[in-house]
């Protein structure tokens, strides 16, 4: 049953995409699974991140090449995805307005397989798992 289930599902996608770009379509679906009761939370998320580094939250979202921006930036990918669940293409989408999601994947990517034994992979856990404790406590207030 679910080999029919996926085969009308790639057909549904394939027929999508004579209409529809991958952006288009990709936009569409991130809209859709959007969940609005972690909209809150995401503002308090973005907010508590910018309060630690100082910068506004118009910066964050837009500005690319400041170093100190892009490092708030991955700390908000792994907050994100770790403690609301979002997918790499929905905070990349939706929330940063990217046009890719690889810069979120590789953030996470590189939180998840820090090893503690090389200092700057221990200090860029711990400032990850630092801010997410702040954060989890302004969600819970």
């Amino acid at each position: 049953m679910r080999d029919k289930e996926f085969q009308k599902l790639l057909k549904n996608i394939s027929t999508a995409l004579q209409y529809k770009t991958i952006e288009e379509l990709n936009s569409y679906i991130c809209s859709v699974t959007k969940d609005n009761d972690k909209s809150e939370a995401q503002t308090k998320i973005l907010e508590c991140v910018c309060k630690e580094y100082g910068i506004a939250l118009n910066t964050l979202i837009k500005t690319k090449s400041n170093q100190k921006i892009v490092r708030a930036k991955r700390v908000c990918f792994c907050i994100l995805h770790n403690v609301l669940g979002f997918s790499t293409r929905y905070i990349a989408f939706n929330v940063f307005k990217m046009t890719y999601h690889n810069m979120v994947a590789d953030a996470i990517k590189r939180y998840k397989k820090a090893n503690i034994k090389i200092k700057e992979d221990r200090d860029y856990k711990e400032e990850i798992d630092n801010i997410t404790l702040k954060a989890i406590q302004i969600i819970n207030n």
